[in-house]
């Protein structure tokens, strides 16, 4: 890939993110950000608010650094080619921003709200970091299909109201932690016989294992935020520290 073509889809990520990004922010607003419970105040730093606004503003920072540093790469000509729309034929450059647009909505607007953190964080992380470290025009379109599978049957478990139900509240974890096992196998069966491949795919895992859970620790346990949504793995780490504690 050219330095300008580069340059044009590194715009084209930025402007995408920074939208997500405001559109996080305009949801986290509505939160309380501090509130009286019981004659009890609770201050700024325990509002549900603060993970997704922390989050919102980190990405809106990062697209804008990527929209910059584009847009003065590609001088104002360049810009405006740039900004002309491309022709959709779903090659590998479109099927990898198809798959950071696919990964960031469903990761905020579905995932999120039903299923458990530590998961739906490992499962974004796989996919979005897959985009970029796979090769092109081998594992992005099954990770891309993957992860929209998992997407969609979040989506029908929230609208069925089965989460509800006594009894299935860790089925969706199980059925999630299951599609993230898939997309480990897709992932390996593609690197094979790519060694640089295989070794960056190790590189990804281990940010998938690691990035959540210091997360969790650090929200959870350090600042006293409850997580979006507490499911499997939420709930072991909990018992684990109340076991620690004696």
């Amino acid at each position: 890939m050219d330095r300008e073509r580069l340059r044009r889809t590194d715009l084209w990520t930025g402007l995408g993110l920074a939208a997500l990004a405001v559109a996080m922010l305009i949801g986290a607003s509505r939160f309380p950000i501090s509130a009286s419970y019981g004659g009890v105040q609770n201050v700024w730093y325990v509002s549900p608010a603060l993970f997704p606004l922390i989050v919102g503003f980190g990405i809106l920072a990062l697209s804008m650094v990527l929209v910059v540093t584009a847009a003065r790469s590609l001088g104002r000509d360049g810009l405006r080619q740039a900004l002309s729309l491309p022709k959709a034929d779903f090659a590998p450059r479109q099927r990898r921003f198809a798959m950071i647009v696919a990964a960031i909505i469903g990761f905020v607007f579905a995932m999120v709200p039903a299923v458990d953190f530590f998961l739906a964080t490992a499962l974004f992380l796989l996919v979005f970091m897959a985009a970029f470290h796979l090769p092109d025009g081998t594992g992005l379109l099954p990770n891309l299909t993957t992860y929209l599978v998992l997407v969609g049957l979040t989506i029908a478990w929230r609208a069925t109201g089965l989460g509800e139900v006594p009894g299935l509240e860790y089925v969706l974890d199980v059925l999630i932690l299951i599609g993230i096992a898939a997309a480990l196998w897709v992932n390996w069966r593609t690197t094979a016989g790519d060694p640089l491949s295989r070794k960056r795919l190790r590189h990804v895992l281990w940010m998938v294992a690691v990035t959540p859970t210091v997360l969790c620790i650090l929200f959870r346990y350090g600042l006293l935020v409850p997580l979006p949504h507490e499911g499997i793995v939420i709930n072991l780490m909990e018992a684990a520290r109340y076991a620690m504690r004696g």
